[in-house]
């Protein structure tokens, strides 16, 4: 049996087809079209697809006076919405709720995967979690900005991108590599929900423009697909059992 063919589940080795390249009999050893490779391909791709948005969001929110007219924009239609106003004015709890909520999230992902014995997928998703807010913690501090030409002014300078956002949402998708399967849908969608709402509280305070939300969003997106695509080319992801009709699985 040549060194590129896998023994399928009847044991007989799966023949070379066409399309077959050196690439997945000398470093992938498995079939083009097997389950890790279709998760691994794609995964990768919306990686690289996450970090040319975030460019491009860069790029253009940030680096562009066109882009920094529509934040300002925004903030300054929040700031004139009264009724976003009074209500974190007479709130401020509310800010504190949004911290213990991360903080929850964080307890919440460690002790599914801890008390499911998963440790491996657990350490996994957190670093994944310390390593996007890593790289936004130095977006912060060394991506560049154009000077504001009033930094005493009303409007909140741009905090690009937004950390609050990048842990919500590391969280919500680091819950699907620890929640069995048959929940992951409605959890990892409802954690979804609530990261969302974690970026729009950020900005409905002041804290964020909304291009700095969706930035924080695109850097953990881009590192949750690179650790599975990095799963998937260990052979560590496998199909799930097809449960109904797909519109279940759509959330």
């Amino acid at each position: 049996m040549a060194s590129y063919d896998r023994s399928r589940a009847g044991g007989s080795p799966r023949p070379l087809e066409t399309g077959d390249t050196w690439w997945y009999a000398a470093v992938a050893g498995e079939a083009p079209g097997s389950f890790s490779t279709r998760v691994r391909t794609r995964t990768r791709r919306a990686c690289l697809g996450a970090v040319l948005v975030l460019t491009v969001t860069y790029a253009g929110l940030v680096l562009t006076a066109t882009g920094r007219r529509w934040g300002d924009a925004a903030m300054a239609g929040r700031r004139a919405d009264t009724v976003a106003a009074t209500l974190i004015r007479e709130h401020p709890s509310l800010t504190g709720l949004t911290t213990l909520s991360l903080a929850t999230g964080c307890v919440l992902l460690l002790a599914v995967g801890l008390i499911r014995g998963r440790y491996a997928l657990t350490g996994a998703a957190a670093g994944a979690v310390v390593t996007a807010l890593a790289l936004t913690g130095l977006l912060q501090r060394y991506a560049p900005r154009p000077p504001l030409p009033d930094p005493g002014g009303p409007l909140v300078p741009s905090g690009f991108p937004s950390a609050q956002t990048t842990l919500a949402l590391g969280i919500a998708v680091g819950l699907a590599l620890v929640v069995p399967y048959r929940q992951r849908g409605l959890v990892v969608g409802a954690a979804t929900l609530w990261a969302v709402g974690v970026g729009a509280h950020t900005v409905a305070a002041g804290r964020h423009r909304p291009g700095d939300v969706v930035a924080g969003a695109l850097v953990a997106l881009a590192v949750h697909c690179g650790l599975l695509a990095l799963l998937a080319r260990k052979g560590n992801v496998h199909p799930g059992a097809r449960r109904g009709p797909a519109l279940v699985g759509l959330p």
